[in-house]
């Protein structure tokens, strides 16, 4: 049986169980990251967070006896943003919709936008290419749906009332000249991690 580090981040990686199978493992494995317990897993390619920034972490793979590992080197993370820094207050009443903004905008190449614990009021948030936005555990977004308040983009779409006006997370697409690329969105709940990751291509390395 292989390992294989399909993907990789500054705090996440995804790894390659290879048993022959297509989607489950024939066993259940437990997780450790750096001797740290990160939950188990059953599926071949696998999700695993809690990755240092910048470091080789040691990912393990412990079913009874057996015991798998690999090494994942992630790239830095240079640059970390509050979004309190730039005024969200995340009381839900204030419209924080322009603070997070400022955030992502500001937010280097492979840097990270935090949005701590809080309940965020947002409109209209307009994503950009290799940046990582960190929900924290408890952080929420409520978004508005009133359509007054989204951003109204104008000559996307015809033929329908109300086209046009834009969701509450907006990623440019390649009709309009632009096209996201590795954007990883961490969103941490009530279970352990739920993640949205955004890739442009699928590199197979390992360290």
């Amino acid at each position: 049986m292989e390992t294989n580090v399909i993907w990789r981040n500054a705090r996440a990686a995804v790894i390659e169980l290879d048993d022959g199978g297509y989607f489950t493992c024939a066993d259940t494995w437990e997780i450790f990251v750096n001797d740290e317990p990160a939950g188990t897993t059953n599926t071949v390619e696998t999700y695993v967070d809690g990755l240092t920034p910048g470091k080789r972490n040691l990912v393990r793979f412990v079913c009874g006896e057996r015991e798998l590992s690999v090494g994942v080197t992630t790239p830095a993370e240079p640059f970390t943003i509050n979004v309190r820094d730039c005024g969200a207050k995340g009381d839900a009443e204030h419209d924080d919709t322009t603070n997070i903004q400022a955030a992502i905008m500001a937010c280097p190449k492979g840097g990270r936008v935090l949005i701590p614990a809080g309940s965020y009021r947002i409109k209209s948030l307009f994503l950009k290419s290799n940046i990582n936005i960190e929900l924290a555990e408890g952080a929420v977004l409520l978004a508005r749906h009133d359509r007054a308040s989204l951003a109204y983009i104008p000559g996307t779409v015809t033929g329908n009332e109300g086209a046009g006006y834009a969701g509450t997370l907006v990623a440019p697409g390649p009709l309009g000249g632009r096209e996201l690329l590795d954007l990883l969105l961490y969103l941490y709940g009530s279970e352990r991690a739920r993640r949205v990751h955004l890739w442009s291509r699928r590199d197979r390395r390992s360290d």
